[in-house]
């Protein structure tokens, strides 16, 4: 399995998705461009494919997750929003990584 949770596809726009109390081992969870409003609440990965936590929507918010061993990073924040005049914002509040071969949280 690539990811556990796995937000936002081709077709329109998932918005106010919590994922909350999920754990992962060997898999991550992933968010794509067409997802906004999404909240990652208390995930756990251990392990994983590249990074434990990656999302690339818009306004998300990640409490209290903890990464472990992810490859690349623990938790990779990188909103790829193509609309113009949307601000993308997020917040990371008590999250941890550990292990993660190159940072440990990235918000680019």
């Amino acid at each position: 399995m690539r990811h556990v949770v796995t937000i936002g596809g081709i077709s329109g726009v998932n918005r106010h998705i919590h994922v909350r109390d999920s754990y992962g081992i060997a898999a991550d969870f992933d968010s794509h461009p067409a997802a906004q409003f999404t909240t990652w609440e208390r995930c756990e990965t251990v392990g994983g494919t590249q990074d434990g936590i990656i999302d690339q929507g818009a306004e998300t918010s990640f409490q209290g997750c903890i990464t472990n061993g992810a490859v690349r990073y623990g938790i990779h924040y990188n909103p790829l929003v193509d609309a113009a005049g949307v601000i993308s914002k997020g917040r990371i509040v008590n999250s941890r990584a550990f292990g993660s071969v190159s940072a440990g949280i990235v918000a680019a």
